[in-house]
C-alpha cells in the first residue's frame, strides 16, 4: 500500500467531495468545448502562433508536438499555476531543451520575438528552463538523495513545522528535514552550467521548484510503456539505467507507463521545498522583512498540484507494477476472466495504487452492467474526479477528454439508475444532458454534484479546446508550434489509409443478368426501398444511394454467409430501420454505391462478382 504524510486527501478549502469536483469541472470546462477565450483572452492567438511555426508536424512520444505543448497548458493551468508558468508549459521547447531537440523557433530567432508573444516574465522562465540540465539536475541532484522512507518521514515532520511556524512562530532550523532540503537547494538557489555554453547559471530554490513541477507535468502527459521499453524500465523507479533502442518499437503495446512511483517522489520533493519556503517566508516576515526579494524568485507562486493527495503520498515502485498488471489483465482478458474476475483485479489494482482514475471508471462501468448503480456512481465519480486533477490520463489508449466524457456517461447512467441491455444500446451512449442549472452538466446526488461540477468546471476548456478563455495568446502560440510541423509527423492512433479501386466506367461491360446483380437489384431496386418511419410508422423512401450512405461496410463475412443461406437482408420496409437489420447489412453499403456507378467492388462480395471484376481488367 502507498505511505501516506497526510490522513486528509483533500484540500481544506474544499469542504465535501461535491464542491470540489464541480469546481474542478468549472476548471476543465473551457477546455472541453474549445473555448480557450474564456480560459485567457490570448490564448487563442499564442495557439495560432504555435501553429504557424509548425509545432503541429512534429512526432512527440504518443502524439504531435503541438499535441504535447497544450497538454502541458492544460495541465498547469487545472493545478492553479500562474500565467507565466502555464506559458512557460505552453513554450517550454521554445530554445529546445536538455530533454529533446525541438525548439519551436529557429535558432537564431531572438529572445524579444518569444517575449512579445508571451511577456517578459514567461520568456524568462522559458529561456532559463531551456538552457539548464534538466536531467541531472531533477534526478541525481535532488531525487536520487531520498529514499522513500526518508521522504515520507520528512513529509510528516514538515508539516508540523510548518504549523509550528505559522501558528506558534517556532522555527527549528536543525531540524533533519530542514537540514537536508538547505543542503540540497540553500536558500539563494543552486549554480548550474549552461547546456551550451557552459557558462554558470543561478537558479533560485523557487525557480527549482518550478521546473520539478514541470517535470511532472511533463512526464505525466507523456510517458507510457514505449518509454520503459526504452530504457529497461522494469523495476518502476525510472532511473533512465538501460539504452534498448531494438525493444523500443514505437507505440509498443500501449500499456500505462510505470511512471508515476517517481512522479509521487518528485511530488513529496516538491512539497517539502514549498514548506521550506513558507517558514523561510514566515520568519522573515516576523523580523520585518516582507518586501518581495526578486533574486529568489519570490513572484513565483508555488501551487500545489492535487495529485498524489496534494502531494503528501509516496507510491511504492513494486506497488505500481503490481497495480499495472492487474489492471491490464482486467481491461484485456475479460473474456478469461469473467465480470466476478475483472471486478477483483480491479479493485486489487486500486488498493494498490489509488492515485489514477481510469481503474475507477472501467469498475464503475462493471457495477452499472450488473445493476449496482450506488457502487457505480461511487466509482465512476471517484475516477473522474481523479482523471480531472491529473489533466491528462493514464491509460493513454483514449484521450483525456475521452475518458472525461464516458465517466460523466457511467455518472449519468447511475444516477439514473438504468444501463443499457444490448450491444446497440451501449453504441448509442454518449450524450450527457445537461440539467437544470445550466453550470452542471448532469444530475448528482446533492452530496457529489457540487464538488464534481467544480472539477468539471476547471477542466472544460481543455476538453472543449477553447484555448483563449485560458489565455488571450494561447491559439497564436499554438499557431506557431503548427508552422514548424509538429502536428503533422505522427497521430495518436495512425494514419488513415483509402483504398480507391479504380475500375471501366461503360456500363455495358457488366451483364445485368449476373447472378450477384440481381439479388442485389431485388434486395434494393434502382428506385430504392419504403421502410416504415420508427416512430411514427409512415411510408419513408429509401433511395439506393442513400442505402449505400447508411449501411457501414464492416463484417463481410456475416453478410455474405446471410446471402448464401438466402435470407433476406432489409427488403421488407419495416425491417431496414431496426438495429438487428442494419447490423446485418454492414458491408453492403459500398456494393450498393458501386451497383449505382456500374462498378463492382469484389473484396466485399461474393465470387461472382469477384470473377466479373477480373474480365474487366
Amino acid at each position: 500500500m502507498p505511505s501516506s504524510a497526510s490522513s486528509s486527501p483533500l484540500p481544506l478549502e474544499h469542504p465535501s467531495p461535491t464542491q470540489y469536483l464541480q469546481t474542478l469541472l468549472e476548471s476543465a470546462r473551457p477546455f472541453l468545448r474549445g473555448e480557450l477565450e474564456s480560459v485567457d483572452e490570448r490564448l487563442p492567438s499564442l495557439v495560432r502562433v504555435l501553429r504557424s511555426v509548425g509545432a503541429g508536424e512534429c512526432w512527440h512520444k504518443h502524439g504531435s508536438f503541438l499535441d504535447h505543448l497544450l497538454d502541458m497548458y492544460r495541465i498547469l493551468k487545472l493545478w492553479r499555476a500562474q500565467d507565466s508558468v502555464c506559458l512557460l508549459g505552453l513554450f517550454h521547447s521554445a530554445y529546445s531543451n536538455s530533454y529533446v531537440n525541438l525548439a519551436i523557433f529557429d535558432p537564431s530567432t531572438g529572445r524579444d520575438v518569444v517575449s512579445r508573444h508571451v511577456g517578459e516574465a514567461a520568456e524568462r522562465l522559458i529561456h532559463l528552463f531551456c538552457i539548464v540540465p534538466r536531467q541531472p539536475l531533477i534526478h541525481d541532484d535532488l531525487l536520487f538523495h531520498y529514499s522513500d522512507s526518508e521522504l515520507i518521514e520528512h513529509l510528516k515532520s514538515s508539516e508540523i513545522s510548518v504549523k509550528n511556524a505559522k501558528e506558534r512562530g517556532l522555527f527549528d532550523e536543525e531540524e533533519a528535514w530542514r537540514k537536508k532540503v538547505r543542503s540540497l537547494v540553500p536558500a539563494n538557489g543552486i549554480v548550474v552550467k549552461h547546456i551550451k555554453t557552459g557558462e554558470d547559471v543561478v537558479v533560485s530554490r523557487r525557480l527549482l521548484a518550478v521546473f520539478l513541477l514541470m517535470t511532472m507535468a511533463d512526464f505525466s502527459d507523456q510517458l507510457f510503456s514505449f518509454q520503459d521499453c526504452l530504457f529497461e524500465n522494469f523495476d518502476g523507479k525510472l532511473e533512465f539505467k538501460g539504452n534498448d533502442v531494438v525493444a523500443g518499437l514505437w507505440p509498443g503495446d500501449g500499456k500505462p507507463g510505470l511512471w508515476m512511483s517517481s512522479i509521487s517522489r518528485m511530488g513529496a520533493l516538491y512539497s517539502l521545498l514549498v514548506r521550506e519556503e513558507e517558514i523561510f517566508g514566515e520568519e522573515r516576515k516576523r523580523v520585518g522583512g516582507e518586501k518581495v526579494d526578486e533574486d529568489r524568485d519570490e513572484d513565483l507562486e508555488l501551487v500545489i498540484p492535487p495529485v498524489f493527495e496534494n502531494c503528501t503520498r509516496v507510491l511504492d515502485a513494486g506497488e505500481q507494477i503490481k497495480a499495472r498488471d492487474l489492471y491490464w489483465e482486467a481491461v484485456c482478458d475479460m473474456s478469461k476472466r469473467g465480470l466476478e474476475g475483472a471486478e477483483e483485479l480491479l479493485l486489487s489494482s486500486i488498493e494498490k495504487n489509488p492515485f489514477v482514475g481510469e481503474p475507477h471508471v472501467v469498475l464503475g462501468q462493471l457495477y452499472l452492467s450488473k445493476g449496482r448503480f450506488e457502487e457505480g456512481e461511487r466509482e465512476a465519480e471517484k475516477g473522474l474526479t481523479l482523471i480531472l486533477q491529473w489533466g491528462s490520463p493514464w491509460d493513454k489508449r483514449m484521450s483525456w477528454e475521452g475518458w472525461i466524457a464516458w465517466a460523466r456517461v457511467l455518472l449519468m447512467k447511475a444516477t439514473e439508475r438504468s444501463w443499457p441491455q444490448t450491444a446497440w444500446g451501449i453504441l448509442n451512449l454518449g450524450l450527457v444532458r445537461p440539467s437544470s442549472n445550466s453550470s452542471s452538466s448532469f444530475s448528482l446526488q446533492p452530496s457529489s454534484t457540487e464538488y464534481l461540477k467544480t472539477l468539471l468546471d476547471s477542466a472544460r476548456p481543455f476538453l472543449r479546446d477553447e484555448l483563449e478563455p485560458v489565455d488571450e495568446r494561447l491559439p497564436s502560440l499554438v499557431v506557431v508550434l503548427h508552422s514548424i510541423g509538429t502536428g503533422e509527423c505522427n497521430l495518436k492512433h495512425g494514419t488513415f489509409l483509402d483504398h480507391l479501386i479504380n475500375v471501366d466506367k461503360e456500363k455495358g461491360l457488366f451483364a445485368e443478368e449476373e447472378g450477384w446483380r440481381k439479388k442485389l437489384r431485388s434486395l434494393v431496386p434502382a428506385n430504392g426501398i419504403v421502410v416504415k418511419h420508427i416512430k411514427t410508422g409512415e411510408d419513408v423512401v429509401v433511395l439506393r444511394r442513400l442505402v449505400s450512405f447508411i449501411c457501414p461496410k464492416r463484417d463481410s463475412k456475416r453478410l455474405k454467409e446471410r446471402l448464401r443461406k438466402g435470407l433476406p437482408l432489409s427488403c421488407s420496409g419495416e425491417s431496414l430501420g431496426h438495429e438487428d437489420e442494419l447490423g446485418r447489412m454492414d458491408c453492403l453499403g459500398k456494393n450498393l454505391a458501386y451497383e449505382s456507378k456500374g462498378k463492382v467492388l469484389a473484396s466485399n462480395f461474393l465470387g461472382d462478382s469477384q470473377s466479373e471484376l477480373r474480365r474487366v481488367e
